[in-house]
């Protein structure tokens, strides 16, 4: 029986490809309290530059193949708000659902609003304010309370929610004995 020695010196090149500019998307870990996110870099680098900015998106933040489940927060960018808030921003962010409306509840865009003005993603901002406008079982003190908070004057949650919420106000104030 006679055998031909392999050549061990021979590799193989890999097959020419080239990269798709569109959908060949880079991975990004995000920290919250003691949870790891993994998803995809884009919506936080073109949605907001200000977030972008703000963690390093713009700097190397490793791979998407360093997840280990020895260190799984190596490169991950440490974010200062719940995994619970976090989680419901990525909802509107990434929806799992690709038909349809999205349907969160009324703590859930208030989450989404809380976020999307604390970094600047106006896109989610606009998107929770006309979600929680037509609300009209929100307390209309409540509805103040969140306008005042997340500095809404002007826009749509202005003129649709708050002065409702304002003339709820004002009659309750006017029931009042002096």
């Amino acid at each position: 029986m006679t055998t031909e020695a392999c050549d061990m010196t021979r590799t193989s090149s890999p097959p020419h490809c080239i990269v798709d500019e569109d959908y060949y998307w880079d991975l990004i870990k995000f920290s919250a309290e003691d949870h790891i996110f993994r998803v995809p870099k884009h919506r936080f680098m073109t949605d907001s530059e200000t977030f972008a900015t703000t963690y390093g998106l713009d700097r190397a933040h490793g791979s998407e193949d360093e997840f280990t489940a020895e260190d799984p927060f190596l490169n991950a960018v440490t974010l200062d708000v719940t995994a619970h808030e976090f989680r419901t921003f990525l909802k509107a962010v990434y929806p799992k659902q690709l038909q349809g409306e999205l349907t969160l509840t009324a703590n859930e865009w208030l989450a989404v609003l809380k976020l999307s003005t604390k970094w600047l993603f106006n896109g989610f901002r606009k998107m929770a304010i006309e979600k929680l406008s037509p609300l009209t079982d929100m307390d209309p003190v409540e509805k103040v309370r969140i306008g005042k908070e997340f500095c809404v004057e002007g826009s749509s949650l202005d003129a649709e929610l708050l002065p409702g919420s304002y003339r709820g106000t004002a009659s309750l104030s006017i029931a009042m004995p002096p």
